[in-house]
């Protein structure tokens, strides 16, 4: 989660949710999200190499769309939800998965398996 240090999740983070729509996978727990996002994040489109480009929000939540030009995904959204203490309750991510081959696909769809 330190990829994105200024993302702070629930303090009751058993009722947290990760939501990757293209990759048609919800994940529940900090932990899980935690030890997902450190296999995943090398590889995801909004990864180590994504930024911000759009900001919008309110006290109830709000999202983000973000850039990643070096990536066959250049680009995608965010959608956070917000909790007690403005902190993270779910996250939800969308991006063209069809711009990635099987393989691709395949290898992120990998780091969803626990270990």
């Amino acid at each position: 989660m330190q990829a994105r240090p200024w993302l702070r999740w629930s303090p009751r983070a058993a009722d947290a949710v990760f939501e990757d729509l293209a990759l048609h996978t919800e994940l529940i727990g900090h932990k899980a999200i935690a030890a997902h996002l450190k296999r995943a994040l090398p590889l995801l489109p909004y990864g180590q190499s994504a930024s911000v480009r759009h900001v919008v929000g309110s006290t109830q939540g709000g999202g983000y769309e973000w850039a990643s030009p070096h990536n066959p995904v250049s680009r995608g959204v965010v959608a956070l939800e917000l909790g007690r203490h403005a902190r993270i309750t779910r996250l939800t991510t969308t991006w063209d998965g069809s711009l990635l081959d099987s393989a691709a696909l395949s290898s992120l769809l990998a780091t969803t398996i626990e270990e």
